[in-house]
């Protein structure tokens, strides 16, 4: 069985506009940068909704900050089974938290 069909007033129809080269290279390469198909991007856009695209560099130290928060999630995996007692549980919590919250400004662009 498919899925069910959409109500009439969420139906997507297509839309046509003509672009030169360089419109149509330049709104490719933005919606790259967001991640996002060109059509998601030119229909966010045109509804003037919010499109995130997240600089190279922040990408990069996201992939740190990944890192950081798995040994973090590593070490308290270990505290809980009493594996280790070196730091308290209060304080890998905290910094489990900061992590993420820069984590999410850094994506967001400080929009968190």
């Amino acid at each position: 069985m498919g899925r069910p069909l959409l109500p009439a007033d969420q139906l997507r129809r297509k839309v046509e506009t003509y672009l030169t080269e360089a419109e149509r290279a330049e709104i490719r390469d933005k919606a790259q940068a967001a991640r996002l198909s060109l059509a998601t991007f030119i229909r966010k856009a045109a509804l003037g909704h919010r499109v995130h695209s997240v600089p190279v560099i922040n990408a990069e130290r996201w992939a740190e900050l990944a890192r950081t928060t798995a040994n973090l999630n590593a070490a308290m995996a270990k505290i809980h089974a009493g594996e280790i007692q070196t730091l308290p549980v209060e304080v890998i919590d905290e910094l489990r938290e900061q992590v993420e919250t820069v984590r999410t400004l850094l994506l967001t662009g400080g929009d968190a």
